[in-house]
């Protein structure tokens, strides 16, 4: 996308995404270490329906926003929310839009549940290993790999499949209403 085609629309939508993201964020369902929210599938919806480089900067902006000290995570904001081990999945939000960005293909539905797939484990990866390192080098409670792996991976990732499976479909249907 080419920046001088920008419309108003783009931006609405960008903000409306940040918005939802951050209201995903504080809906919660507690599950060890780390809540349950419907981040991932704001995220997914953000990163399926708006133009690629758009929902990169929207999801940078959201992070940006809490790490200023607006109250849009989960666990409120702040820069020392970089030293919460859940910062992991934030990360791996932005490392996969960019990587989403990059790829560049058609938005059709089977290239959004791949892509969808493939962002759900960019985040898992990345968030693992977050967890893993705060948690030993930051905090020393002795959290093994496997342990981080089963808290932060696999308790998420049947419901992030689903959320996969929802946002694919409901992306197409959103971006044929709106003619983003």
């Amino acid at each position: 996308m080419n920046y001088k085609r920008i419309k108003g629309k783009h931006l609405a939508f960008c903000a409306l995404s940040c918005a939802l993201i951050s209201v995903g964020a504080k809906i919660q369902i507690p599950i060890f270490t780390t809540p349950l929210t419907l981040q991932m599938p704001a995220m997914l919806l953000c990163v399926f329906i708006l133009p690629n480089f758009l929902s990169t900067a929207t999801i940078a902006v959201y992070i940006f926003a809490g790490l200023l000290g607006l109250p849009v995570f989960a666990s409120g904001g702040g820069f020392s929310y970089v030293l919460n081990p859940s910062f992991g999945y934030l990360i791996g939000f932005l490392l996969s839009s960019v990587i989403i960005s990059l790829l560049k293909a058609k938005k059709n539905y089977k290239n959004q549940f791949i892509y969808g797939i493939l962002v759900i484990l960019v985040v898992h990866t990345v968030a693992v290993f977050y967890t893993y390192f705060i948690s030993n080098f930051y905090i020393h409670n002795g959290l093994s790999l496997w342990q981080a792996l089963v808290y932060t991976s696999f308790v998420f990732l049947p419901t992030d499949m689903v959320w996969c499976f929802i946002c694919s479909a409901l992306s197409r249907r959103i971006l044929k209403a709106i003619n983003l």
